[in-house]
């Protein structure tokens, strides 16, 4: 029985799903290491101690390999996804030269469609469209094409761990002098998070911060959690391929 070619991108698709797992489960277990440490700092201008944590150990380099391999088995699960439909369609067709079009913009994206999709059907092409795969239509769609470009021709880009404003005082024991509660404030620079203003260097209190990791300077997506923009990805990547499959079984279907 010959295979269904729409098996590969579905199997290109799980194992980014896999691979997703594993980012998961590594992310969570160097975040729940704490790797930051309380600091206390003295602002001169306001005559204040600035109390916070700070991240003291970088990121490992695997969880960007890892994210690395997410991003590239969805973009490549696109792009088999086209190679199956005009397989589908025209078995004897060569399938070199087609891949899914991205674009900085609508006129960059349209000149990739042209290039990319000249064998694929008019009947598909829709679909494509109505994804908005480009900049100023689906910023997410082009940020995923935009991180593997990124993974494939340059150094890979890091996630990072970012607090933001998941903090919780268990106990605390108010300092002589008078004392603020900040709403926190992630510098990304420093990769630190800022909580309290005293007039009083000593301030005791016993917390919980919740960090999680996630892209670094990278436009759409930077400083957002890498895990649900990556299931994100894969929600978008999965309704795409389900909709040029059975958009493809109409037309095969027809006498």
């Amino acid at each position: 029985m010959a295979q269904n070619p729409f098996e590969s991108p579905k199997l290109l698709l799980n194992r980014g799903r896999k691979h997703l797992d594993d980012l998961k489960i590594q992310g969570r277990a160097f975040a729940d290491s704490q790797p930051y440490a309380r600091f206390r700092d003295f602002d001169s201008e306001t005559g204040e101690y600035i109390h916070g944590v700070r991240v003291t150990t970088c990121a490992p380099m695997d969880l960007a390999l890892i994210a690395a391999d997410v991003l590239s088995n969805f973009k490549s699960a696109l792009d088999h996804a086209l190679c199956a439909s005009v397989a589908t369609l025209d078995p004897s067709a060569a399938l070199n030269g087609i891949s899914f079009p991205f674009g900085a913009s609508l006129t960059h994206y349209e000149n990739a469609r042209r290039v990319g999709c000249q064998k694929v059907a008019p009947e598909i092409l829709p679909i494509i469209d109505m994804a908005q795969p480009y900049k100023g239509g689906n910023d997410l769609l082009w940020a995923m094409n935009a991180l593997t470009g990124i993974n494939r021709h340059r150094m890979l880009q890091a996630v990072a761990l970012v607090a933001e404003n998941g903090f919780h005082i268990r106990q605390m024991i108010s300092p002589a002098k008078g004392f603020s509660i900040m709403v926190p404030h992630w510098d990304r620079v420093k990769n630190e998070l800022i909580f309290f203003r005293t007039a009083d260097p000593d301030l005791a209190y016993d917390l919980d911060v919740e960090f999680f990791i996630a892209f670094g300077d990278v436009e759409i997506v930077g400083g957002k959690p890498a895990i649900p923009v990556l299931n994100g990805f894969s929600y978008m990547v999965e309704e795409i391929i389900g909709a040029i499959e059975a958009q493809t079984t109409i037309i095969a279907s027809r006498p």
